[in-house]
């Protein structure tokens, strides 16, 4: 029996001629070609457009000032190299940050005497005189009207130690009536006494309070007590 004649599929499938070939590789790296060349523009396009919007680092110019950060302009300027003491004149003196102002009033617990005592602003009186005096310091005085008595403020003597009140005397026996206004680091002043050890002007027990009494303690820019406005009335 004889075998069918088969004719082989001719020619193969996978064949692909020479001329065929060589066009398609043609066409194929033109493809590439073309597509590594928008890339290399779009890449360029977006450095273009970084440079010219300001966006990504930038270089401090020549000559520019760098701003300081919050935490270093936050820090409070000191004052007390420039600013002058008040003048002489009329005064009412107020604990800083708060509404208390010396004024003359009774003694805690004594009645029948008279000290500087903290009142209310509105309330306290008279005003307190600053002259000046022949230390190079200031006197403080209180002009008692109605007694025609003008007062020298004074630390009780001995001064030498805390808790010892400031009063108004007759001018020739304040032994310790010679302060020296010395500026404060915040604004305003602190009143040191001349003549102790390193006392300063202070609410008693440095709790500022109406009615309590004006004493000395010992020097601190820290204590709140120990810093005053001096506002011309």
């Amino acid at each position: 029996m004889s075998t069918p004649h088969r004719t082989p599929a001719y020619p193969p499938v996978s064949y692909e001629p020479l001329a065929a070939r060589r066009t398609r590789r043609k066409r194929t790296r033109f493809i590439v070609t073309l597509i590594c060349a928008a890339v290399v523009l779009l890449a360029g396009s977006i450095v273009a457009a970084v440079l010219m919007t300001g966006d990504g680092p930038a270089e401090p110019s020549a000559g520019s000032t760098v701003s300081p950060s919050p935490e270093e302009s936050e820090a409070p300027a000191d004052t007390t190299s420039d600013t002058p003491p008040p003048g002489p004149g009329d005064y009412r003196i107020r604990v800083a940050d708060t509404d208390l102002c010396m004024s003359a009033g009774p003694e805690p617990g004594n009645e029948e005497r008279t000290v500087v005592v903290l009142a209310g602003c509105a309330e306290a009186a008279p005003p307190v005189t600053l002259e000046p005096a022949a230390s190079g310091g200031h006197r403080m005085l209180m002009d008692f009207t109605e007694e025609d008595w003008t007062a020298c403020l004074s630390v009780d003597a001995p001064a030498d130690e805390i808790g010892y009140l400031f009063a108004p005397y007759d001018c020739a026996d304040a032994t310790f009536a010679d302060f020296t206004l010395v500026p404060h680091p915040q604004g305003g002043f602190g009143v040191a006494v001349n003549g102790t050890d390193d006392m300063c002007l202070d609410a008693l027990e440095s709790t500022p309070a109406v009615g309590t009494a004006m004493a000395i303690m010992a020097c601190d820019a820290d204590l709140p007590g120990q810093r005053f406005d001096f506002t011309p009335v």
